[in-house]
């Protein structure tokens, strides 16, 4: 019993929440009603944690994959012969007992080991259905890790010849458990022609694993979402639709959880969803200035509505789902006509931004809010504004009628909602205990509860009637841009821009679920001072090595807990930085290849890293408006404020004595390292700096911007000395070349362009990306160029003959086969086609 206990502390005490717990959790496992009569007269388990870990322990015996440790406990059997050698044995043969006749247990060997139950012995075990998490959660840290693909991989091919629904559910709980052990348990396995049923293979790394001719059922994918900014219900309450940062629009089963619709349809934000009433027609707005019609059983976009001038920042259908409203940054509102699939009328009294629209539930009214701070309210039949509410301070960001359509709720930037009487055109009520800008909210469907998202990272329930803030959920680690409460009112979507839409219980607060979406793009890259490794900072939230000669695959650092977008090398090349949207930077040793530090205090996201020659010291910039100057050994940091909005980017000048910063406030700024004091702003880009570089000599500075241009800077006299013209989108990176006679930049248009720094010529466009380039560098010895892209991939190019030397895709499943694969929607098949896997499609 003191073994028993002493091996439950060591493996089980970290499932437990709270530290103090596992003495409680030990004393009802093993107190003395192990067993208690029920109303019949039956002994059942008298607490749930025992049986479900006897049931965990069992399934992983007849597995035959146990960890030793766990085996010695089984080794504390009486009736042994401690005379015999050893023995294998399945879990029905050690524990089932011969007697004597006398009635006495007959003595056997001792266990070695648990071998592997027969195929068909393991079916009612683990082919009736699936595992719950709580048994998951205590048999996969029974595995050995060692040796269980050895063991249990046999299980999974044995579905080659065992069709029955429930081989293909044992075998999809075995893959399941072998997961949960580790997230390459099945990475670069041939299992071509299986059957697997219910895997989750979510936290999966699937790497040139064979599914060909597979059958996946009701499997689960990780999800290729970037920030999430929209998101809602379907009627019925069988869809939730998730908008995202990248112009991506998808639609998920919420009871499979699987993917139905893929879209990569508009080319920037999609800002607003919102479903018709049949919940197959979705209309979706976006920063690309266009409104989306959808249809989810056919999978397509089957109408583009053109008109606006600015962002359509929201979409609403009317309650007969005859007509879409929807609200721009040009100021306007515009009636569609679903059917007719044409404009017909604009509304145009406001004097900003309409961010937010609703349809009243009779369809009579339109309530609208805008940047200008006001709410208006509008004439469907007369199309005409027919009153105007007033008392926000600032943005008006999101708007919902009542289901009852007597009262609207606004939130806005001033960090309040509001409560207003249609009837009466008049605010009811404040709520204010956000502590940054209210961005979203929602009525349930009885008008009882309003949710609300807020920039302060936290969705807040609150009562209509009592105006009571009845929960806060505080899980996001970003802001929280969508909320919306399903049809049957006990579920919480949210979606933030940390990558994640969750699922809540409203009533309870409990957090049900969550979708956790992957980012698969190169955000930046960077040579070693020695020209032989390659560093990528990925949105995955890792940093790769890779080799320039060979473009082979190097090592991963993993640490990070969101997005990284900077890596540099320090100049001796026996570190690498790294900069996160988790708002830290890192510090690794190249050699030993682990974190050596953080360092914390930015407040928002780290957009940009620099080591300074002498590498004592790294500068970061931050969406927080602020650089950070960081000392390598102590960490010590001193704060540089100027800027008003995000700085982009931060580069030392070669002599260590200034550092530039880019913003976007649309500067550069020039900082002395000395005195910590700005020297100078540099004014004349029209859109915000993306990327700033000092030239070899330190008398000239590149920079790019998302008005296209790129600009140079003589840094005596801080004067833009000329602009260059030539990129057709956004300039995302910029580098000079060692000798500082040519620059690259690269941009969202796909292209790398090659410019002389003397000339200002263009000298050579580089072209073959799928998708926008956000990161560019030059070799140490200036004889190649590195590119990241948005798609996951990146290339080595040849200066000489500017031509590719390497393209490399780093994606989530690059080379999974699924070619022939069935049991997966569409939409699914698409997702991992864009995540890497390879093979043709067949439709089920």
């Amino acid at each position: 019993m003191k073994i028993f206990t002493e091996h439950l502390k060591l493996f089980f005490s970290h499932l437990l929440i709270e530290k103090n717990e596992i003495e409680p959790w030990l004393r009802d496992m093993l107190g003395r009603a192990m067993l208690v009569r029920d109303a019949e007269g039956n002994f059942r388990p008298a607490h749930r944690s025992l049986l479900e870990f006897f049931a965990a322990y069992k399934i992983v015996a007849s597995l035959g994959a146990m960890a030793e440790d766990f085996v010695n406990i089984a080794r504390q059997q009486t009736h042994l012969n401690e005379a015999a050698a050893p023995k294998r044995y399945t879990w029905s043969g050690y524990f089932q007992r011969i007697y004597n006749r006398d009635g006495s247990p007959s003595e056997i060997a001792p266990l070695e080991s648990f071998e592997t139950t027969e195929f068909e012995a393991l079916l009612p075990l683990l082919g009736s259905s699936k595992l719950t998490k709580a048994v998951l959660d205590l048999a996969h840290l029974m595995l050995n890790k060692e040796m269980m693909r050895k063991q249990l991989l046999p299980l999974l091919w044995a579905t080659r010849e065992h069709l029955s629904e429930e081989a293909s559910l044992l075998a999809g709980n075995i893959a399941q458990l072998m997961l949960a052990r580790m997230s390459g348990a099945l990475e670069s396995i041939d299992l071509s022609h299986t059957r697997l049923k219910g895997v989750n293979f979510t936290d999966a790394e699937l790497k040139r694993t064979s599914f060909k001719q597979a059958c996946l059922q009701e499997a689960i994918f990780a999800k290729l979402v970037g920030s999430i900014s929209s998101l809602a219900y379907s009627s019925d309450g069988q869809y939730v639709a998730v908008g995202d940062s990248k112009g991506a629009l998808q639609v998920w089963d919420t009871v499979t959880e699987q993917v139905v619709l893929l879209s990569s349809g508009h080319s920037d934000w999609i800002l607003s969803v919102a479903f018709g009433p049949d919940s197959d027609t979705l209309v979706s707005g976006s920063a690309d200035q266009t409104v989306k019609l959808w249809s989810i059983r056919s999978e397509k976009c089957f109408a583009i509505l053109n008109g606006h001038s600015g962002w359509v920042w929201s979409v609403d259908f009317a309650p007969d789902g005859k007509m879409i409203a929807s609200g721009s940054a040009d100021k306007t509102i515009k009636l569609w006509s679903v059917e007719a699939q044409k404009c017909l009328s604009t509304l145009e009294e406001h004097t900003d931004a309409v961010s937010s629209i609703s349809f009243s539930p009779d369809g009579q009214m339109i309530a609208s809010g805008s940047t200008d701070k006001t709410i208006k309210l509008w004439s469907v039949e007369a199309q005409k504004c027919l009153s105007t509410l007033k008392e926000h301070t600032d943005a008006v960001s999101s708007i919902s009628f009542s289901p009852d359509g007597q009262m609207i709720a606004s939130g806005s930037a001033d960090k309040t909602i509001k409560l207003w009487s249609v009837e009466a055109q008049k605010c009811l009520s404040t709520l204010k205990e956000h502590t940054d800008a209210v961005s979203s909210i929602s009525f349930s469907p009885d008008g009882q509860m309003i949710a609300s998202g807020s920039a302060d990272k936290t969705i807040k329930l609150w009562s209509a009637s009592s105006e009571q803030r009845l929960l806060t959920l505080e899980e996001h680690s970003d802001i929280v841009r969508a909320v919306a409460i399903s049809p049957d009112g006990k579920t919480l979507a949210s979606g933030s821009g940390d990558q994640t839409v969750k699922f809540w219980s409203t009533k309870s607060g409990r957090l049900l679920s969550k979708v956790k979406g992957i980012d698969i793009g190169i955000r930046s890259v960077a040579f070693s001072p020695d020209g032989k490794m390659l560093a990528l900072g990925s949105g995955d939230q890792t940093i790769t090595l890779w080799s320039v000669a060979s473009g082979e695959y190097h090592s991963t650092f993993k640490g990070h807990s969101s997005w990284v977008t900077s890596v540099v090398f320090s100049p001796d090349g026996q570190m690498i930085a790294s900069g996160s949207a988790d708002k830290t930077v890192k510090l690794w040793s190249v050699e030993a290849q682990e974190c050596l530090s953080t360092l914390k205090g930015h407040m928002d996201t780290v957009r940009s890293i620099a080591f300074s020659p002498d590498g004592k010291t790294i500068a970061s910039g931050s969406y927080d408006c602020t650089v950070n100057l960081w000392d390598v050994d102590s960490g010590g940091c001193l704060t540089l404020d100027g800027h008003s909005l995000w700085v982009r980017a931060v580069a030392f000048s070669p002599d260590g004595k200034m550092i530039a910063s880019g913003s976007a406030d649309n500067t550069l700024k020039l900082w002395s390292v000395d005195s910590k004091k700005c020297l100078s702003t540099l004014e004349g880009h029209k859109s915000s700096v993306w990327a700033v570089a000092f030239s070899p000599d330190g008398k000239m500075i590149a920079s790019g911007s998302a008005d296209n241009t790129l600009k140079l800077w003589q840094v005596d006299s801080k004067k833009c000395h000329v602009t260059l013209r030539g990129h057709e989108s956004h300039i995302r990176a910029v580098a000079f070349s060692p000798d500082g006679k040519r620059i690259v930049s690269s941009s969202s248009d796909r292209k790398l362009k090659l410019w002389s720094a003397d000339s200002q010529d263009c000298l050579f466009t580089l072209e073959g990306h799928k998708d926008r380039v956000r990161a560019v560098a030059f070799s140490p010895d200036g004889t190649k160029i590195a590119s990241g892209c948005r798609d996951g991939s990146f290339r080595i190019w040849d200066v000489a003959t500017m031509t590719t030397k390497h393209e490399i895709y780093n994606r989530l499943f690059e080379g999974l086969n699924i070619e022939g694969i069935t049991g997966l929607t569409n939409a699914q098949r698409t997702a991992l086609q864009l995540m890497g896997a390879v093979g043709q499609n067949t439709l089920d």
